[in-house]
C-alpha cells in the first residue's frame, strides 16, 4: 500500500514538473527588436474616435490584428509628412517579407482642422492602406494619456487657422489585444522599422 502511495505521489510530482516545464518552454520569447519593448504588454483605455472612412475608431478597432499608431497633424511642416515616409517605405518591405502587415493610423491631435475627409486624403498620398482618426478632444486625451504621448497647440493670435502643434515623433506598436506592446523611437530607419515589426509579429502569441 505504502509503494502503491509512493508510486502516485512520484506520478504527481512528475506531471506537476512536465506542466510547469511546458509553462516555461511555451513563454515567447523576447523578440530582438531596437524599439523599446513592453514584456507582456500595457493596457490601452477604452476611447472613441472616428477614422478617416467614417467609421468609429476605438479599441474595439485595436483587436486582432497589430497597429502602428504614430500622432500628428496634417498641417505639420516636417516631422509628420518624413515619419509618414518612412513608414510607408517600411510597409512596402514589410508586404514583400509576406503575412500579416499591421494597420497603419495617424491620429490627429488637431480636430479642428482634421477632418475624416482631409486625413483620408493626407494618409493615403503617403499609402493607400494607411488612415487616420481623430475625434472629441477629451477622447483624443484619453488615448494620449494612456500611452503617455505629449502635444501642445499653440495659440492662433491672427485667427486665421495658421498655428502650429508640438507633438512627440514616436510610433506606438499595438498588439492583437489591444495592448501596447512596444515604442519605436528611431522613425527615421525604415529597414529597422520592418524589421522589428516582423520580429514582433511573429514571436508574439496570444
Amino acid at each position: 500500500m505504502k509503494k502503491h502511495r509512493y508510486f502516485l505521489i512520484a506520478i504527481a510530482a512528475l506531471v506537476l514538473g512536465i506542466v510547469v516545464a511546458s509553462q516555461f518552454t511555451n513563454r515567447p520569447a523576447r523578440p530582438e527588436i531596437s524599439a523599446t519593448y513592453l514584456p507582456g504588454g500595457k493596457p490601452v483605455t477604452e476611447f472613441s474616435l472616428v477614422d478617416s472612412r467614417g467609421r468609429p475608431f476605438d479599441h474595439d478597432a485595436l483587436e486582432g490584428r497589430w497597429s502602428l499608431l504614430f500622432f500628428g497633424y496634417t498641417y505639420c511642416p516636417d516631422v509628420c509628412p518624413m515619419t509618414l515616409n518612412v513608414m510607408a517605405n517600411a510597409y512596402r518591405r514589410i508586404e514583400e517579407a509576406g503575412g500579416e502587415t499591421p494597420q497603419v493610423v495617424l491620429v490627429s491631435v488637431d480636430p479642428q482642422r482634421d477632418t475624416p475627409e482631409r486625413l483620408a486624403e493626407y494618409t493615403g498620398y503617403f499609402h493607400p492602406d494607411f488612415i487616420g482618426a481623430t475625434g472629441e478632444r477629451d477622447q483624443i486625451d484619453r488615448l494620449t494619456k494612456s500611452l503617455g504621448v505629449a502635444y501642445a497647440i499653440h495659440e492662433d493670435p491672427d485667427g486665421d487657422g495658421q498655428y502650429l502643434v508640438d507633438h512627440s515623433g514616436m510610433v506606438f506598436a499595438i498588439n492583437p489585444n489591444g495592448d501596447f506592446q512596444a515604442l519605436f523611437s528611431d522613425t527615421f530607419d525604415a529597414e529597422q522599422i520592418a524589421h522589428d515589426y516582423l520580429a514582433l509579429r511573429d514571436t508574439w502569441t496570444n
